[in-house]
């Protein structure tokens, strides 16, 4: 009997053993886990941070080559680069001409209104020919005269809309939605 309780002891302190040895284990791995982890998540950060920056700097470059239509503001794109414009008009052009004199002769604070969405004006020769003009948005020329931006009730997502009833952004907006 004495021998079988010395042999149960002894059974005991090896699985108290093993009991502290399992989890003495378990906290390594599990603080080399936490360790990986971190340095995971870390990694994935800066990673995630490259590529914003990366998207942020194309995005950029990609602004430097952002073409409007000089009468209408639309943006260049395969939908309407054949189509007509509706503001490159004789009617509609000489509306727009007499705004910008009035502007002038009455001293106006707003100064000399453009006629175009672009710094860089038309040739004559496409004048009042119904067609698009493409150029380069100038901030001068949108601050001053109001960019028209898409207006999802009428179905132009993501182009510039037309009309009376459709309002134009004010130049803080402007300059705040064109950066």
């Amino acid at each position: 009997r004495r021998v079988l309780m010395e042999h149960y002891e002894e059974q005991g302190k090896l699985l108290k053993f093993k009991d502290d040895m399992i989890w003495k284990l378990s906290q390594e791995v599990k603080k080399k886990y936490d360790y990986f982890q971190d340095e995971f998540d870390k990694e994935t950060r800066n990673e995630m941070n490259e590529w914003a920056r990366l998207v942020d700097r194309y995005a950029n470059e990609l602004k430097k080559f952002e073409l409007i239509c000089a009468f209408c503001g639309q943006h260049l794109s395969d939908q309407i680069i054949n189509a007509d414009c509706q503001e490159n008009t004789q009617t509609v052009l000489k509306g727009r001409a007499s705004a910008s004199q009035n502007s002038i002769n009455m001293g106006s604070e707003v100064g000399h209104i453009s006629m175009y969405y672009t710094d860089e004006e038309p040739q004559v020769e496409i004048i009042g020919k119904k067609r698009h003009f493409f150029g380069r948005p100038g901030i001068k020329a949108i601050n001053q005269v109001g960019h028209k931006f898409a207006n999802p009730h009428n179905g132009n997502e993501g182009l510039p809309f037309h009309g009376a009833d459709q309002p134009f952004l004010g130049g803080e907006a402007l300059l705040k939605n064109y950066q």
